[in-house]
């Protein structure tokens, strides 16, 4: 009975041996990073202008390394200034109208109903809410020109490598993008498995 009790004995020991080695080999192999266990991945990122334009000045090669928010390239502004400088005219010009036209509607709110008719103060109101719609426009043509210039510069939007792409001389916004690919950034990290 002895023998057959060492035989149990010795089958569960070297079971639990073999179940215990498992579970650490597991670990060892699932658990801990080894290279094997890592992937590369690189995402491709189109990098196009938002602006039509010449390019004047490229601030990058291919391969190099640039970081989210370094200056890739930029197009030229002198047409973008203008624009912005005739806009910034054109609004201090609005002003200038809606300030005189609310001065004359305010002056002929003062005057009584013998000195001016009811349909001349509500023609010098309906002018001066003219002006002011007039002035808010030439705010928004203002605000547009200052986007317009500031998307003359090209950043990248990402870390990472510069790729080999079409450069252009000129740039063309309505273009299809496919055809308008100017760079693409490798973007690359590892990932576990």
């Amino acid at each position: 009975m002895s023998r057959g009790i060492l035989r149990v004995v010795a089958t569960l020991t070297i079971t639990a041996i073999g179940i215990v080695a498992g579970i650490e080999l597991w670990q060892h192999y699932m658990l801990s990073p080894w290279t094997r266990d890592g992937r590369v991945v690189a995402n491709s990122v189109t990098i196009a202008a938002e602006v039509s334009g010449r390019i004047v000045d490229v601030r990058v090669r291919e391969n190099q390394y640039v970081k989210k928010g370094d200056v890739l390239f930029i197009i030229d502004q002198s047409t973008y200034k203008a624009v912005l400088k005739s806009a910034e005219a054109t609004a201090a010009s609005d002003l200038a109208t809606m300030e005189l036209r609310q001065s004359n509607a305010a002056r002929g709110h003062k005057l009584t109903s013998l000195s001016i008719s009811a349909e001349e103060l509500e023609n010098l109101d309906l002018q001066a809410k003219s002006a002011e719609a007039n002035y808010e426009q030439a705010l928004a043509v203002r605000e547009n020109a200052k986007i317009n210039l500031d998307r003359t510069t090209v950043y990248a939007p990402v870390n990472g490598f510069l790729m080999r792409g079409t450069m252009r001389t000129l740039v063309n916004r309505s273009w299809r993008s496919s055809t308008a690919i100017l760079f693409g950034l490798r973007h690359i990290w590892k990932r576990r498995s």
